[in-house]
């Protein structure tokens, strides 16, 4: 069983956004919604904690752009779990950010995905299977976080790997280094392949109860179907090296994860309906719904409530009475619940 410790105890901010010397403090665990006018930072909060997930958080800005007006710099501190057993600190300064881990620099996603998951919905993601594929891809690759912490170093030295063997492509470098980079970035293909693979395969019960599916598709997908995962990384390798000519005329690498095409659909009745087709309200319950399956799925999977959900302005595009049940079905679940709102009368379905 995996032991992790997503339940914030204290929120202390320096500079972020429009706030300064904010702190809040809870009893770790529960429901905590933000009440408020418009543009009075209730984002910015949740923003932040965002931040304790591995990438730019759940607006994905560039980290420059969280300083307030006129500083160049801004930094938070967030303690976890009970005792504050954990602590996650960040400073952006002089146009680098640094981060620390229970006191300890690092620069590993995993030593964030090891405290716990934290998944958002935003107002942003009503557009979220109308958008570029990339965008579907992070949205996925985040919620694989949630059973393989390591799958964000996994996705980051992929990249990096990636661009290498393109500057290698470019330079017309021989061909014992190509094979050789080539098989690094094969062996971390197929990782990520395995890991979205098995996550898909444990979310897909707990989706089917929302009447939901999600999945990952793509040419290279089909050709390792076949395939014994054993054999992945070689069938993959063989792929890039077929490639190299196509690859070095374009600069860019035709087959691998970041080519991957994640689609979902929701049941309605007897129809199955593409996600790309529904109605906003139709795609925000998908949303929610897909939310809770993951809750579900972690917490049968791990030990203790550990994964911390921010809900940003959800209740757009709900009626009454599904806003209530979402709400009590996410409250169930078990998690930590972070949601903000201009009125306190949209979160009465939740009176603690």
């Amino acid at each position: 069983m995996l032991q992790w410790a997503m339940r914030v105890s204290r929120l202390r901010i320096q500079q972020f956004r429009n706030l300064t010397d904010l702190e809040i403090t809870t009893q770790g665990g529960g429901i905590y919604a933000l009440v408020g006018h418009n543009g009075a930072g209730k984002t910015n909060v949740l923003e932040c904690l965002s931040l304790c997930a591995p990438g730019r958080g759940l607006r994905k800005s560039p980290f420059e752009d969280l300083c307030p007006n006129g500083s160049p710099q801004w930094g938070f501190s967030v303690e976890l779990g009970d005792d504050a057993c954990s602590h996650v600190g960040q400073e952006f300064r002089a146009g680098k950010r640094t981060l620390a881990v229970d006191h300890q620099p690092t620069q590993r996603h995993s030593d964030l995905s090891r405290l716990g998951h934290v998944l958002w919905v935003t107002p942003e993601m009503d557009l979220l299977f109308f958008d570029a594929p990339a965008t579907r891809r992070a949205f996925l690759d985040r919620l694989v976080y949630g059973l393989f912490p390591h799958h964000a170093d996994t996705l980051s030295h992929y990249q990096k790997t990636q661009k290498e063997r393109l500057a290698a492509l470019k330079a017309q470098a021989d061909g014992d280094w190509l094979a050789t980079l080539e098989a690094t970035q094969a062996q971390l293909a197929a990782d990520i392949f395995q890991q979205r693979a098995a996550y898909l395969a444990a979310l897909a019960p707990f989706l089917a109860d929302e009447g939901l599916a999600l999945e990952a598709t793509g040419s290279l997908e089909q050709q390792l179907a076949d395939l014994s995962p054993a054999s992945w990384a070689a069938a993959i390798a063989s792929k890039l090296a077929s490639n190299r000519a196509r690859d070095r005329e374009l600069s860019t690498t035709h087959s691998g994860p970041h080519r991957s095409r994640v689609g979902g659909s929701l049941q309605l009745g007897s129809t199955t309906l593409p996600l790309a087709q529904a109605s906003m309200g139709q795609h925000k319950r998908a949303l929610l719904g897909r939310s809770l399956a993951h809750t579900r799925l972690l917490l049968a999977q791990v030990s203790g409530p550990t994964v911390c959900l921010l809900l940003d302005e959800v209740t757009a595009h709900l009626d009454a009475a599904t806003r209530a049940s979402y709400l009590q079905k996410l409250r169930a679940a078990g998690a930590e619940l972070w949601l903000t709102g201009t009125e306190r009368e949209l979160f009465s379905p939740l009176p603690e």
